[in-house]
């Protein structure tokens, strides 16, 4: 296995930690959303932070512009609903169609906020509202009450 560096200084850290040292991630649980930010545009991927709920709670403009939206207009959206799958579009908002349970992104945020390990370019299946499926790869992190989530393979997404 290859070394891990904290997300944000770049420190060193153990593999099944998280994406981030313990320092930061003090830092980061108690950023002001403008701290939050900046953190996430330094980020080289469409990123976001959701909450358990699956709704966004920032994002950065990369994320912004492969859903071709504002930061402001994803705010407290769910992701379902923003990457228009399938379910949430057809059956009511994100999370209320009895498939929802089984969500892979909705299972690795849980997972993640339970044990606080990162997982890495985990491959998700989403049904797209136009009747496409596309696998997409996600790197998720435990940030205090909530998710960081960054999106891996961009070009395949919408």
């Amino acid at each position: 296995m290859g070394k891990w560096f904290c997300l944000r200084c770049k420190r060193s850290i153990s593999g099944r930690q998280g994406l981030f040292c313990k320092r930061c991630l003090e830092v980061l649980s108690s950023a002001t959303s403008d701290q939050l930010s900046t953190f996430l545009e330094a980020i080289d991927s469409p990123s976001a932070i959701l909450g358990r709920d699956l709704t966004f709670i920032n994002s950065n403009t990369l994320l912004d512009k492969m859903l071709k939206t504002f930061a402001h207009d994803l705010i407290a959206m769910k992701i379902g609903d923003a990457l228009e799958c399938l379910y949430a579009v057809k059956h009511g908002p994100c999370g209320k169609d009895p498939v929802c349970l089984h969500c892979g992104i909705k299972r690795v945020v849980d997972l993640t906020s339970i044990t606080g390990e990162k997982f890495s370019d985990i491959p998700l299946v989403l049904r797209h509202a136009s009747g496409e499926e596309r696998t997409l790869h996600f790197t998720f992190g435990k940030l205090a009450s909530a998710t960081l989530i960054i999106f891996k393979n961009v070009a395949q997404v919408l």
